[in-house]
């Protein structure tokens, strides 16, 4: 009876008492050797009493027993019994205490209650087991110091047969052990019948240290071998937390993870290097704009240890995962050694959430992530409801958005998640967001939060990689080879293998083999990778072993599974353009669909299922999470997509067409205006151009380079702006591109960032995608246009169309954009732009202080600066001004505050405003706030409405009534 953890059945028994005259029926466990565990009142007033252990059983045990130790004030007896034959150590039970904390405990109990009583075939009657499963809500019965256990209550009896004087059905449950966590919690004795049939009520294990004496507490807790110490006991409504943390803690670190061959794979944290992130504006987090660079970077892990609801972007293969999955690590262990933590993590893909409620599909899905990884028992909905401790949320870290492939299906995951965080929840959860950038404004549904984008690796940050992996690896002389190996890469690859991916994959086939030059480009790495996956399963003998499980079904049998094995890549090809559609066929009805993977008809259909199980698993691409099999990344199943659409000319024929041709273009001669045209390409064009990894694949699987220049060409041609960008994504990507496409793509979006007759956002929208292919001219355009007040608004005219500057909101002025692009660009005229036209007279007063806003992510001090002086230019308006102080007070306190008390004396400004604001700082006190309103309440001009406003705010505050 080793490994003791929740009920185990041996240790259940049956106390049968006899009585003068009569007889009485209980429960009990075995809680230590020769110890029996049971309520007081089942052995009251016995004058015999014996256990039944695993009755007619083969280990059925009918012991004599004596009472040892009994307390009638908390009901609980120990019946010493001998040592029982075949019985070997009795490991002592654990018990625990409950915390007081508003939640709901799961429990169990087994006992013998006369609702189980049963007739034998010979007419004799026992009671069998009952196996309780209930709930409790944990402050219940805080008086009476019970457990309130909600049960599934037995069946009524007839209403012809009901009478006062019927025997209670849980009579002879009595005296159970209730078991949470693993740990007895309480002993079942009593059920209030008035609280009807599925009510159960327990004396608590952590109040009978409080009840009993000294010398009574000290007499059980040696009868029982325990410490019956409030402090000594461990709180059970914690327990699910400890198994979730350590489980947690294993899986996180030995979890498969992209760009790893099989059997060298070192842990993550080994190889692993803390990557930078910017933080960006939500509207730029978008699948059509190129990624940009900003000025003030942050290491990823301070922007996840804050333990705020953000998103983490980057592009393929860009770290997200391995981010998640690192801090998940890193956050428990320190968890587990006792430090601070702002929340407690828990990882979980997009996909997961596209159904039922968040602690549910939590429950679900972190129960089948962790089972393989020795999770014993499965974490209820209700782990996940509450905090995981007191003022403690859930931080979860949600994977793979983009993987979603239905923008509908990502959209509900976001509302969802939007919705949990604006509401009486957000106390509980904090969310982190991981995804590719996605369509303009999708990501705008999470709320005004934080985005930040993971950036690559810098040459010393991929220095320090290849040494880890070249160390991980074990290769002789690792950093000297890590050195010849990053001087030996071209321009071309070191812009690749600053991807994170990109570089373990490039570590890996370079230690596999030195002497063969690395690839040329992203594909090529994929499919020698790919190549390296096949030569490890044939040598690792995996392939011998799964056809060794289909030997006894014959020749023809082993002959099918060669050929599917022979056909492995197709069938997983033919798996990921599935997958790609966002179909969600079974991966079972995929395979079976294909005649290469069709089960020999001798072979039964669960034998032949595991063979395919086991083929895909052994592939190195796929890993299997809760009966599903999955690719290890969404760029490896993008791949493979590709090569299945592209498997020969016809079918690459095919897919090129779907991909970049409309048919009805040309048919209508109005779409020919330019503006018009590209918007339509985009509507109709942009959703299958905007997934950059597939499309860059697919350009790289064509043979023909001139066919490639025809189709970019046609895509710049139709597409304008927008057809340009797919070609700066391509770019940033690392895909190839021709150079005449390259050419044809900065000469038009030169053209239209210089033609005034355009609308100013595809000016600047144009000169942006320029800087990404030409920094030099993209660069100087985006500084013309953003001195340029024909590119802006006119301040007037929106004074006169709008009433009042709240609505001009959602509205924004292109020059303030120009200027803000290049400082995300890190060029420092974005900055000096950005403080000038918070300056200019000729740009509204609301973009003037959005200015502000801007430039505070790039230069904090120059930020101060040019808030006071808009707030001391009239032209910002009464309000205005006051706002431009308030904002200063979060950069610098002291002078924010100081400027906010030189507006709450200037009649041009909003002076009561700018009190509130001056209230807000902490730094004045009651008085010199009181002397500030009662100043401004006796001048005349004040509106009546403010008057009384600044009245009721004193006679709150015990001050007597200003005027008469």
């Amino acid at each position: 009876m080793n490994g003791v953890y929740g009920v185990q059945a041996e240790r259940v028994g049956e106390v049968i008492v006899k009585l003068p005259g009569s007889g009485r029926r209980g429960s009990g466990y075995l809680a230590a050797a020769g110890r029996v565990l049971t309520a007081a009142h089942v052995v009251a007033d016995a004058a015999g009493i014996q256990v039944r252990f695993d009755a007619d059983r083969p280990g059925e045990r009918v012991v004599a027993a004596t009472v040892e130790w009994a307390d009638a004030g908390i009901d609980v007896a120990v019946l010493a019994v001998p040592a029982m034959p075949g019985v070997s150590e009795v490991e002592p039970v654990r018990f625990g205490r409950i915390g007081e904390r508003d939640t709901e405990l799961h429990c169990r109990a087994m006992g013998f209650p006369l609702f189980k009583l049963r007739e034998d075939k010979d007419g004799s009657r026992y009671r069998d087991s009952a196996h309780v499963t209930a709930t409790c809500a944990v402050l219940s019965n805080r008086r009476q110091g019970t457990l309130d256990l909600k049960v599934h209550p037995p069946a009524e009896p007839p209403d012809k047969v009901k009478s006062p004087d019927l025997p209670d059905p849980w009579e002879g449950m009595s005296g159970a052990a209730v078991f949470s966590g693993g740990r007895i919690i309480g002993v079942i004795g009593e059920h209030h019948g008035d609280e009807g049939l599925g009510s159960l009520a327990a004396s608590r294990v952590d109040r009978w240290a409080e009840k009993l004496g000294p010398a009574e507490r000290e007499r059980l807790e040696k009868t029982l071998g325990c410490d019956l110490d409030l402090q000594a006991l461990p709180d059970v409504s914690a327990q699910a937390l400890e198994r979730y943390l350590t489980v947690a803690e294993d899986a996180a670190r030995a979890h498969p993870y992209a760009g790893v061959l099989p059997g060298i794979t070192p842990p993550l944290t080994a190889v692993y290097l803390r990557q930078q992130t910017l933080s960006r504006t939500a509207h730029h987090t978008v699948a059509n704009q190129a990624p940009v660079t900003a000025a003030v970077p942050l290491l990823a892990s301070e922007i996840m240890a804050r333990g705020e609801t953000c998103v983490v972007f980057a592009g393929p293969g860009g770290g997200k995962s391995s981010l998640l999955r690192a801090h998940l690590a890193e956050t428990l262990e320190r968890v587990q050694t006792g430090e601070e933590i702002t929340a407690i993590p828990v990882l979980i893909s997009a996909a997961d959430l596209t159904e039922g409620m968040l602690p549910e599909a939590l429950s679900k899905a972190v129960t089948a992530e962790l089972s393989d990884f020795g999770l014993m028992e499965g974490l209820p909905p209700e782990f996940f409801r509450d905090q995981p401790l007191p003022g403690v949320p859930w931080l979860v870290l949600v994977d793979g958005l983009d993987e979603i492939s239905d923008s509908k299906t990502r959209r509900v995951v976001l509302d969802k998640l939007a919705a949990i965080t604006g509401r009486e929840h957000g106390s509980q959860y904090k969310f982190i967001v991981a995804t590719r950038p996605l369509s303009d404004g999708e990501l705008d549904r999470l709320g005004q939060v934080p985005h930040h984008e993971l950036q690559p690796f810098s040459l010393n940050d991929l220095r320090q990689v290849v040494r880890s992996w070249f160390h991980a690896l074990k290769l002789p002389e690792p950093d000297e080879e890590a050195d010849r190996f990053t001087a030996a890469l071209s321009s071309h690859l070191f812009g690749l293998a600053r991807v994170p991916l990109m570089a373990a994959m490039l570590c890996q086939l370079h230690a596999k083999h030195p002497d063969q030059p690395l690839p040329a480009g992203r594909s090529e790495i994929y499919q020698r990778f790919i190549d390296l996956l096949t030569e490890h399963r044939h040598a690792s003998g995996i392939v011998t072993k799964t056809l060794a499980a289909l030997q006894e079904y014959g020749n023809a049998a082993l002959a099918q599974a060669d050929a599917t094995l022979s056909s492995l890549p197709a069938l997983i090809d033919r798996l990921a353009a599935e997958r790609h559609e966002g179909k969600d066929t079974s991966t079972a009805a995929i395979l079976a669909s294909q005649p290469e993977a069709k089960r020999p008809e001798r072979v039964p259909q669960p034998v032949w299922d595991r063979f395919l199980g086991n083929v895909l698993r052994g592939s190195g691409l796929l890993i299997e999470r809760a009966d599903k099999f999955e690719f290890l990344h969404q760029t490896l199943l993008e791949y493979c997509a590709v090569r299945h659409a592209t498997r020969n000319a016809r079918a690459r024929a095919r897919t090129l067409h779907a991909m970049f041709h409309l048919r009805w273009y040309g048919r209508w001669p109005w779409i020919r205006a330019r503006p018009l045209k590209e918007y339509i390409w985009w509507e109709k064009m942009g959703w299958r151009l905007s997934h950059a990894s597939y499309l860059g694949f697919l350009l790289e699987a064509i043979p023909d380079g001139r066919e490639v220049t025809r189709l970019l060409k046609r895509t710049i041609s139709i597409g304008g702006i927008e057809g340009c960008n797919v070609v700066a994504l391509q770019t940033e990507l690392g895909t190839r591109i021709p150079v005449p496409i390259t050419e044809a793509a900065v000469s038009l979006l030169e053209g239209v960032a210089r033609d005034a007759t355009r609308d100013s956002w595809h000016r600047v929208n144009a000169a942006r995608i320029l800087y990404l292919l030409d920094d030099v001219r993209g660069g100087d355009l985006l500084v013309a246009l953003a001195g340029d007040t024909a590119v802006g608004l006119d301040p007037g005219r929106l004074d006169a169309e709008f009433e009042d500057d709240e609505s001009l909101a959602d509205i924004s002025d292109e020059r303030v954009w120009a200027a803000e692009c290049l400082a995300e660009f890190g060029d420092a005229r974005g900055a000096d732009l950005l403080y000038g036209l918070g300056l200019d007279p000729s740009l509204h007063r609301v973009f003037r202080q959005g200015c502000a806003e801007r430039l505070e992510t790039f230069d904090s001090a120059r930020t101060a600066d040019l808030l006071v002086c808009l707030a001391w230019d009239s032209a910002l308006g009464a309000s205005g001004r006051v706002a431009a102080a308030g904002r200063l007070t979060s950069l610098d306190r002291p002078r924010g505050a100081a400027l906010l008390r030189d507006l709450a004396q200037d009649p041009s400004a909003d002076r009561l405003l700018a009190i509130w604001g001056l209230s807000g700082t902490g730094g004045t006190c009651f008085a010199d706030l009181a002397d500030l309103l009662t100043g401004l309440a006796n001048d005349s001009r004040l509106p009546p409405g403010d008057r009384m406003e600044i009245e009721k705010w004193l006679a709150t505050r015990q001050r007597p009534r200003l005027l008469p």
